[in-house]
């Protein structure tokens, strides 16, 4: 339907009071820090420390590294060579179309690396005198003894990897097709370090920030790194003595001596605003989960901007003919200006991509006090006197130069955002450096 100009500033200025809080946004920055600690203090399912052991026990830095992605179906891996600094020398990828996850779907997947791999050294006449590590992003939930807990991404889970540990079976895999294969010239260490996402782009901002700070500032200052795409998330580092005792046990295997020594916090960002204290959804918002509701993520995140777009423009009859693909990239093209006329016909584009800038303008606000939150909660940083430096992952916010111009203006130019390419690959690669 088309509407009047007088018609359109009237919804538009409807939707802005419906969406955009008229709390300052250090008052909810703050209430957004008190349940950060609350979360520490009391949640299962937030502000978890990572599994992640510190002292590796099978872990050998040799001339290359192995690391492998395992996302989804879009698996990826990477040949790094260490010396005299981490570069990557070979990468590929394969999709991944079984999605009966038993031993023989690890099996094609390592056979799979082994042959293009030794194709690689080959045809470079690379000879390879040492071991390989084998470092390892992979995405699905394990548990502290690297058993794989559930799968997502329509993966079926079957009984026969239940309850064994992944590194091993990949470590078996690679053992039997690096002999077949390589006549066994090569040997494959597998690292008992398996992280997810998360924790590798952590280490991928730690890694990328070594050199910028002096060891007085790394000690003062602390790296937050955020995810930002179809979901939300952000990871940081606490002193162990900061854990509630629960939480302590689940670090029990990683063998941490100091009280003092940091440990990753895997924040599950996205839950803020679960307790009640802000309310941040309305009725154009969806909630994911009544159960487990990740407030912050439904409003933030590019899973579900878009489909708050798609519910004002039915609520208000504004496009009646919503048979278009409501994702990330049809947002991110909408808000940039984009020509989008041969997916939206007969519609006034410029009215959409108001409403659509609203919605990216909460956004925005709400993720700014959430990352002023996090570093007043890690740095002690109240009167943010310092720039904010965040690493960060995600298409959405990648893509998103007007979401990136909305956080920085809302920061007053306080937050300092650096994108992290290949986070999943070099994580997993620097996984034992100490920096």
């Amino acid at each position: 339907m088309l509407y009047s100009n007088s018609k359109k500033e009237e919804i538009l200025y409807e939707i802005e009071s419906k969406l955009i809080p008229t709390e300052s946004l250090d008052s909810i920055s703050y209430k957004f820090k008190q349940e950060i600690q609350q979360r520490l203090i009391e949640s299962n399912n937030s502000m978890l420390p990572s599994f992640l052991k510190q002292r590796s026990t099978n872990f050998i830095k040799n001339d290359n590294i192995l690391a492998i992605d395992f996302g989804g179906t879009n698996l990826k891996f990477a040949i790094f060579k260490t010396y005299p600094a981490y570069s990557i020398q070979y990468m590929n990828s394969i999709t991944v179309e079984n999605k009966l996850v038993d031993l023989e779907f690890f099996n094609n997947i390592v056979e799979t690396i082994i042959l293009e791999i030794n194709d690689y050294f080959t045809s470079q006449q690379i000879i390879i005198s040492k071991d390989i590590s084998i470092s390892i992003t992979f995405s699905f939930p394990l548990n502290n003894n690297n058993e794989i807990t559930v799968m997502g991404k329509n993966f079926i889970l079957t009984d026969e990897i239940k309850g064994k540990p992944i590194n091993k079976i990949l470590q078996l895999a690679f053992n039997k097709f690096a002999k077949i294969h390589m006549n066994g010239k090569i040997k494959f260490k597998v690292n008992e370090n398996i992280i997810n996402d998360s924790i590798a782009v952590h280490l991928t901002n730690k890694y990328m920030r070594r050199n910028e700070q002096n060891e007085k500032d790394k000690k003062q200052r602390k790296n937050i790194s955020l995810i930002l795409g179809t979901g939300l998330n952000t990871c940081f580092e606490i002193p162990f003595n900061k854990l509630p005792n629960f939480k302590k046990n689940f670090c029990s295997n990683n063998n941490i001596i100091d009280m003092n020594e940091d440990v990753i916090i895997n924040s599950e960002m996205g839950f803020l605003g679960g307790n009640g204290i802000i309310k941040l959804c309305n009725e154009f918002d969806i909630v994911s989960n009544l159960k487990m509701p990740m407030p912050l993520e439904n409003i933030t995140s590019g899973n579900y901007l878009p489909q708050i777009l798609k519910r004002i423009l039915n609520y208000y009859n504004v496009y009646p003919e919503l048979t278009i693909n409501f994702d990330g990239e049809m947002f991110c093209q909408l808000v940039e200006g984009e020509d989008i006329k041969s997916m939206l016909n007969n519609v006034d584009i410029e009215f959409i991509r108001e409403i659509a800038l609203i919605i990216l303008e909460r956004a925005s606000i709400y993720i700014v006090a959430a990352i002023q939150a996090v570093n007043s909660f890690v740095n002690n940083d109240e009167k943010r006197e310092k720039t904010i430096n965040i690493g960060y992952v995600g298409s959405f916010l990648a893509y998103g130069k007007t979401y990136q111009e909305m956080i920085d203006k809302h920061s007053k130019g306080n937050i300092n955002l650096q994108f992290l390419p290949d986070s999943s690959l070099i994580g997993a690669a620097v996984i034992g450096e100490k920096f």
